[in-house]
């Protein structure tokens, strides 16, 4: 008997603005160090996790398609298995203002590698799916627009770009947004999926890191994409 029952029910009571029967506990990521603690074991696989996020009381496993854009910075790797084998190796990362990156002309969005959001790995769904216990669910997501579009282009080529050459930014953000979309498409089909977490980093402690005008006319847009998904029937 876990000490802890998982009901997926009670997080999407609380995010409804409803009253649940407790505080649900949500976290994105745990470290593996904690985890393998707390299990007193490794926790590698997806089954691992599912049951790491059980025992220690989650209602839900987060997980995302298993791809990422070349180019952009691991630590916000798209797809969970990646971010789990990136956190084993690194401690830290931060990024320069000026690194250069893949995409600096309208040339380079023809020969950069773009994932094929139709054949992107979700074969971590299906374990998952086969080993949560009663009252576990899935909630899955797919990265922001925002941060990987400035990561493909260099913070600082970017805010340039703004004002030198703002139909780069434009087909940039328009063309990961797409794939983003496509991919979140495909993820809401599975079975056991109950919720969509988006998330994405606009802002520093103290401002954002573009302006309201630019975020509004390139990125919030994909934002109110995403609700076109509907609500799906919650399997409890």
């Amino acid at each position: 008997m876990l000490p802890f029952q998982p009901n997926i029910g009670r997080f999407l009571a609380a995010i409804r603005h409803e009253e649940p029967d407790c505080v649900p506990l949500a976290d994105f990521q745990v470290d593996e160090p904690v985890m393998d603690q707390f299990m007193g074991r490794p926790v590698r696989s997806v089954t691992d996790h599912v049951a790491f996020q059980a025992k220690a009381g989650y209602d839900f496993i987060y997980l995302r398609a298993n791809y990422e854009y070349h180019g952009a910075s691991p630590a916000v790797t798209t797809g969970a298995p990646q971010a789990w084998q990136y956190a084993r190796t690194h401690a830290t990362e931060s990024e320069g203002l000026t690194q250069d990156r893949p995409l600096r002309t309208l040339e380079d969005l023809d020969t950069y590698p773009w994932p094929d959001p139709q054949t992107v790995a979700i074969d971590h769904f299906t374990e998952a799916s086969a080993a949560l216990p009663p009252g576990l669910g899935i909630i899955t997501g797919v990265g922001g627009v925002f941060t990987r579009t400035w990561m493909l282009m260099g913070y600082e080529h970017f805010c340039l770009s703004l004002a030198d050459n703002p139909e780069l930014v434009s087909r940039i953000a328009r063309r990961i947004g797409s794939i983003q979309c496509a991919a979140l498409r495909r993820l809401v089909q599975l079975p056991d999926i109950y919720a969509i977490w988006y998330g994405d980093d606009l802002a520093c402690s103290d401002a954002l890191l573009a302006s309201p005008r630019v975020l509004r006319k390139h990125f919030f847009p994909w934002i109110e994409a995403r609700l076109e998904f509907g609500r799906y029937p919650i399997r409890l």
